[in-house]
C-alpha cells in the first residue's frame, strides 16, 4: 500500500485493522517477532537499530523473548510512529490523529448531549437479551437499562462483569499482555534536556530469555524528565514473574551513574499487568481478529480498544469513530 493512501487525512477508513489482513496468505506478519524479519538490511544491526529499539521501548516486547509478540504488531508500529516520521507531510500527526482532541471537548460533547457519566462506579454484572441491556452495578440498587452496549475494557477483563457466551468466553481468553512498569524517581544527568524523551538500547534483548522482564534484566527502555524546574524522572521497564524485588531500582541505578548521573531513589513504582493486550501467533494465523469483528453488534454489543487496532491513543481514537 502506498503511504500516502495509508497514512494521509483521504486514506481509506479500514487502512490495516487486523480483521481486514489475510494472515494466511502472508504468514511472515503471524510469525513471533524476530530481528531478521523487520528489516535487518535497511535497519541495521538487528540488535541495536533505531526502529528495533523504538518499538520495543514503547512496551511492544523485546525480539529474543519467548513471549515475544507476532510481527505484525513490530511492523504496524513501527510503519505508524517511526516511518511514518520520515515523511514529515504525513508523519505522526497524519492519519489516525484526525478528529482527536482532549479529554476536556469529550466532557463538553457529552454535556451537550446530556449524556449522564457515573464516576467511580464499578459494574457488578452486565445482562444482554433481545429487549436490552440491564447493568447492575457494585453499588446495588435496581439495574439500570439501556438499549446498546459499549464494551471498552480489557476484553479479557470484561469475562469478570459481562454475561459471556462460550464463544466470546473463548475468544477473550486469548488475548495477552505484557507486564510493563512505569518509575518516577529523583535524577540528575546533566545532559539530560527538559520535555525530552531518550530511548536506552543497552538493555534490550541483549539475551535469550522466557520474558521480556527476564531479557532486559528490569532495565529502563525510556527516560524522560518532564519538567525543567524538577530532576523528577520518569522511566519505564518491562516487568515478570522472574525478575526479584529491587531488580528495576538496582539497574535503574546502575544506569544513571552509567550516564554521568546521580540517582535519588524511586518515589513510586506502578505495574502495569495488562499492557499492551495483543494475539498469539497462533491465534492471528487462524483468523481470531475476523471472529472477534463477527461479535461487533451482536447481542445488542460493540466492542472498541486496544485489540482491534493498535495500543496507541490516536489508533484507538480512530478505530471507535471507524465503528
Amino acid at each position: 500500500e502506498s503511504w500516502k493512501e495509508a497514512f494521509s487525512g483521504t486514506g481509506p477508513p479500514h487502512r490495516f485493522y487486523p480483521h481486514h489482513v489475510d494472515f494466511a496468505s502472508k504468514p511472515e506478519l503471524a510469525s513471533a517477532a524476530r530481528p531478521r524479519v523487520l528489516g535487518e538490511e535497511a535497519w541495521g544491526r538487528a540488535d541495536s537499530s533505531w526502529p528495533l529499539i523504538y518499538v520495543s521501548a514503547h512496551g511492544y516486547g523485546v525480539a529474543r523473548a519467548a513471549d515475544a509478540p507476532p510481527n505484525y504488531y513490530w511492523q504496524r508500529f513501527a510503519q505508524k510512529s517511526t516511518n511514518a516520521a520520515k515523511l514529515p507531510s504525513l508523519g505522526p500527526r497524519g492519519p489516525a490523529l484526525r478528529g482527536f482532541d482532549t479529554t476536556r471537548h469529550l466532557e463538553r460533547l457529552l454535556e451537550q448531549s446530556g449524556v449522564a457519566v457515573l464516576r467511580s462506579t464499578r459494574v457488578a454484572s452486565v445482562l444482554r437479551s433481545t429487549g436490552g441491556v440491564a447493568i447492575t452495578t457494585a453499588a446495588g440498587g435496581a439495574p439500570l437499562a439501556f438499549d446498546k452496549l459499549v464494551v471498552a475494557t480489557d476484553l479479557k477483563a470484561a469475562r469478570s462483569f459481562l454475561d459471556t457466551s462460550a464463544e466470546e468466553a473463548d475468544l477473550f481468553s486469548r488475548v495477552r499482555h505484557l507486564n510493563y512498569h512505569t518509575l518516577a524517581s529523583h535524577i540528575e544527568i546533566p545532559w539530560v534536556k527538559p520535555a525530552s524523551v531518550y530511548y536506552l538500547g543497552g538493555h534490550q534483548g541483549e539475551r535469550d530469555a522466557v520474558d521480556a522482564g527476564a531479557a532486559t534484566g528490569g532495565c529502563p527502555t525510556i527516560l524522560f524528565r518532564p519538567y525543567a524546574a524538577s530532576n523528577l524522572t520518569i522511566t519505564w521497564a518491562y516487568g515478570g514473574a522472574s525478575l526479584a524485588p529491587g531488580t528495576m531500582e538496582a539497574c535503574l541505578r546502575r544506569t544513571v551513574s552509567s550516564l554521568g548521573g546521580r540517582f535519588g531513589g524511586v518515589l513510586l513504582q506502578q505495574e502495569w499487568p495488562d499492557y499492551f493486550p495483543h494475539l498469539a501467533s497462533s491465534d492471528l494465523a487462524s483468523q481470531v481478529p475476523r471472529r472477534l469483528d463477527a461479535l461487533q453488534g451482536r447481542k445488542r454489543t460493540y466492542y472498541v480498544g486496544e485489540i482491534f487496532n493498535l495500543p496507541l491513543v490516536s489508533e484507538c481514537v480512530d478505530w471507535a469513530r471507524y465503528l
